[in-house]
Formats: C-alpha cells, sequence, structure tokens
C-alpha cells in the first residue's frame, strides 16, 4: 500500500480550545486588527518562491494574481483514512477512492491523495475498503453508524456529520479521547513563500451548521464538553538557519462553538490527553471575521485575511508563559504548514455541517 509522507499530520489530532487545556490560559486580545477580502484573479500553485506578478485588467488597471495554497479543492484523488489514533503503529489504514478501490484506483494510474480525512477517536471509522454510493445530488456518499462525510467532487462541497450519542458510552471525562471527523492537508511549506513574502492570506469558507443537539441532560459540564466545527493552520519556523527551526503553533478560527455565540480570542496550551501536542494555540476572536453567529439552518461564511492576526500571533506566543515558543523567530521565518478543518466533540453531541466552499489563498508582495 503506498503511503504519503505528510508534513506534521500526525500533530492534526491535538486541537484542543482554552476551556479544555491541561495548562494555564492567557488572553490575547487588546490589539486584534481585522483582515480584508482578497481579491484578483484565481491562480493555482506557484513555488514558494515565485511572484504573484501583475495582471493587466480592463482600462489598463493591474491586478495583483492570487495563488491557491490547497492541493486538489475539489478532492478528486479521494483521501487517506485515519486510524483511531495517531500515536499507534499504524496511523493510516489506506486510501478512499469514492465508487474505486485504491487497488483498482492505483492499476488506473491515479495520483495520490493529497488530502486526509482524520477520524481520530472515532470508534466506527470509515474503512478504506468503503465503496461510496452517489446520491442524485451528486455527492459521493460515506455514512457508519455514527459518522457522515458525503463529498461533491465536482463543486469542492463537503457534507461532514458525527453522531456522539452512539460513540460515548458515558459523558467524556477528563483526558478522555474524543471523536474527531477532519479534512486535512499538509506540506503547503513546499509551494507556499514565507509569510513576510505574502501581501495577503485569505482563508475562505461558505458553510452551513446542519445540526447541533446536546445529548447530555443534566451531564452537562461546559468545561469538559463542547461542539466545535473549528479550522486551524500550523504556523512554522521553516528557516533551517534559525535557532528555532521547526518550531510551531496552531493558528485557529472557531465559526461554532456551541458554548459562545462569538468564540473570543484567547492564547493556551494544546492538552487535555495523553496524545496532545503541547504547542500552543492561538484562536482569534469570531467577532473579526464571522458576519454573524452561526445557526442551525443559516448559511454563513466569510473571506478573512489572516495575515495581520499571524503577526499578532507571533508577538503574543513569544511572550506566552504556558509554553515557550519562537524565543528566536522573525515573522519573516514563519510559513503556513498544514491545515485542518471540520469537527471535534469533546461532549455528547449529535452535530452535522455542510460546506459549500474552502479555500486558502494568497497573493505576493511586488519587487
Amino acid at each position: 500500500m503506498k503511503r504519503r509522507k505528510m508534513l506534521l499530520s500526525v500533530l492534526l489530532a491535538f486541537l484542543f480550545l482554552f476551556a479544555f487545556t491541561a495548562c494555564g490560559q492567557g488572553e490575547a486580545g487588546g490589539d486584534e486588527t481585522g483582515g480584508g477580502e482578497s481579491s484578483g484573479e484565481q491562480t493555482p500553485g506557484g513555488d514558494s518562491g515565485e511572484e504573484g506578478g501583475e495582471d493587466v485588467g480592463p482600462g489598463g488597471d493591474t491586478e495583483q494574481k492570487v495563488y491557491s495554497a490547497l492541493y486538489d479543492p475539489t478532492f478528486e484523488n479521494g483521501f487517506t483514512v485515519s486510524a483511531y489514533a495517531s500515536n499507534l503503529a499504524q496511523v493510516y489504514l489506506g486510501e478512499i477512492h469514492y465508487d474505486q478501490t485504491e487497488a483498482q484506483y492505483d492499476a488506473a494510474g491515479g495520483a495520490q491523495p493529497s488530502w486526509v480525512m482524520a477520524q481520530w477517536g472515532c470508534e466506527n471509522n470509515i474503512a478504506p475498503s468503503a465503496i461510496a454510493a452517489k446520491g442524485q445530488d451528486g455527492y459521493w456518499q460515506y455514512k457508519t453508524d455514527t459518522l457522515q462525510f458525503d463529498v461533491n467532487t465536482e463543486t469542492g462541497a463537503l457534507r461532514m456529520g458525527v453522531d456522539a450519542g452512539e460513540e460515548y458510552e458515558s459523558p467524556r471525562v477528563d483526558g478522555q479521547e474524543w471523536p474527531h471527523l477532519l479534512i486535512e492537508q499538509g506540506n503547503l511549506a513546499s509551494h507556499t513563500p514565507y509569510l513576510s513574502e505574502m501581501d495577503s492570506l485569505v482563508l475562505t469558507i461558505d458553510y452551513t451548521l446542519e445540526k447541533s443537539e446536546n445529548l447530555m441532560g443534566d451531564s452537562y459540564n461546559s468545561g469538559l464538553h463542547a461542539a466545535q466545527f473549528q479550522w486551524y493552520v500550523t504556523v512554522q519556523n521553516m528557516n533551517p538557519a534559525s535557532p528555532d527551526y521547526g518550531d510551531m503553533i496552531w493558528f485557529g478560527l472557531q465559526m461554532y462553538d456551541n458554548r459562545h455565540e462569538y468564540t473570543p480570542s484567547s492564547l493556551a496550551v494544546d492538552g487535555g490527553k495523553d496524545d496532545a501536542s503541547g504547542k500552543a494555540i492561538y484562536v482569534v476572536g469570531a467577532t473579526l471575521y464571522l458576519p454573524d453567529a452561526t445557526k442551525v439552518g443559516v448559511k454563513n461564511g466569510f473571506s478573512y485575511d489572516i495575515l495581520p492576526q499571524l503577526q499578532i500571533a507571533l508577538r503574543k506566543s513569544q511572550n506566552f508563559d504556558g509554553v515557550e515558543v519562537f524565543q528566536n523567530t522573525s515573522f519573516s521565518d514563519l510559513k503556513i504548514t498544514s491545515m485542518n478543518l471540520g469537527w471535534e466533540l469533546p461532549g455528547t453531541f449529535d452535530a452535522a455541517v455542510s460546506v459549500e466552499k474552502v479555500g486558502i489563498d494568497y497573493t505576493v508582495k511586488q519587487k
């Protein structure tokens, strides 16, 4: 079975927001700046040192080229499927390719998946042997007793659902694993420039919260239990000459957390279970990018330039007393290296979301 070595993908299971951290937390608010929407022509890919250049538009105006940081935006090449936990001997179980087995896909000369479908902490996993049914709406549909994962390879749309009521036998306790259903992609640093070379770095998503049902009754504890739909990128020192080479933080946008109408900004340590990363997590206050609070059945979305917040995250993390990070790092040493998007359910919730569009696009400074 072929394997794709994806930078930092084994870490991607370990996101944990400030209310669930094993260590102390510090507030990251106070000097946040909002981002703006990106503009210009959609242009895929680009090497890490490639200039954005200029396009001549109508009337002689110039526009910056816009590059995608993501491979395979419509998931045409399928997904590598994760195991239950990242500390197992076999972290990835194989690949799913819709109406083909992995062997059939390989025999036909298909490209290796750029995406991971992560189901960390889930007992009822989608197996590599699973063949998807295609609905009349064009979605390839995977389903277990607890997971729903539907993909439209024409549009790049997704549906992700978790029935945690069938995953938990009793309410989660401190240190216990919890179900995840995420899409992940690594190796972004190989074809994106350093952050200091970018003029913008825009995260775009359109989504609808389809369901979030708290099944816990009087057992619910907001310090231990939640339903969270979120988006994280890893930000890493990629300068081999730096003493901090390889150091990293999590940087996150929280689209939905049942405990907050708008998730506040925070800086914390990733903890709460045995295989947590122990890295710093910077969460941007949701009022900066969400046009409206996320509600069941109501479409939401944004295009948000995260570069200003990444500069704040660097400074705040350097002064953070929860974990030492980036002590010898400047903005010019940093790249984005991976991303994940989806559900984490430390509480017993039935939750589902549909995602129409997701993208990470950047422009580069003109020389």
